[in-house]
């Protein structure tokens, strides 16, 4: 009966951090690497008459992206 007891605990323990990583996975999705608006920079060089435009996407936090680019 102990026995029983113990393995329920341990599927349990199992089931509640499959469900944790789950979780973490889906908002790590929604927060890091979604991209919530567009930040676009202009690089002057010295060297050149041009001018580099740099257009970065932000997540949800004001930071780059992961792995994540954006076309223009």
């Amino acid at each position: 009966m102990a026995q029983q007891s113990n393995e329920n605990k341990f599927k349990t323990l199992i089931t509640i951090f499959f469900f944790a990583l789950l979780i973490l996975l889906f908002l790590s999705w929604m927060y890091l690497l979604n991209i919530y608006e567009v930040r676009i920079k202009l690089v002057d060089n010295e060297d050149s008459r041009y001018h580099k435009i740099e257009i970065v996407p932000l997540n949800s936090f004001g930071f780059k992206a992961l792995f994540r680019e954006v076309d223009y």
